[in-house]
């Protein structure tokens, strides 16, 4: 029984570590070739989040910028919060990092903001692992002791 609970903990924990690793290494692959510009709101896109069972409302800003080559490019600002009005407001001007190679993957978070989430599901993966190994600890320490 320890040891099925022990696995149940440790299976998703140890997906959530590789997938934090692979997202954090994605994340630094995107800064190395990432150059910076001045971008605009040109608008607000509403869009339906889903928590669960909970349907929310909310909007995300529709970024422009142009490009060193000139190219003019749109792409979603991806602060994604629930406000009224939606901030930034429209005209307002933001920092774009964007790919080069691939102008239209681009984001408005910096590189901060999603290390911070690329971390968070790398350390809850490194707890779900410690639970697990704790809980597979249980049986051996009851001999011990």
């Amino acid at each position: 029984m320890w040891t099925l609970l022990a696995l149940l903990l440790m299976t998703p924990g140890a997906g959530l570590v590789l997938l934090g690793v692979r997202f954090r290494s994605k994340i630094a692959g995107f800064n190395r070739r990432a150059v910076t510009t001045a971008g605009m709101v040109i608008g607000h896109a509403p869009f339906t989040a889903t928590h669960g069972a909970v349907l929310e409302q909310m909007t995300e800003a529709r970024i422009q910028f142009r490009t060193q080559q000139g190219q003019v490019v749109e792409t979603k600002g991806f602060s994604r919060r629930a406000m009224h009005p939606p901030q930034p407001p429209v005209g307002s001007s933001v920092s774009v990092l964007y790919d080069p190679a691939d102008p239209r993957e681009a984001s408005t978070t910096g590189p901060r903001g999603q290390a911070g989430v690329a971390n968070a599901i790398f350390w809850m993966g490194c707890l779900l692992c410690a639970a697990g190994l704790a809980v597979a600890a249980v049986p051996l320490a009851s001999r011990l002791f």
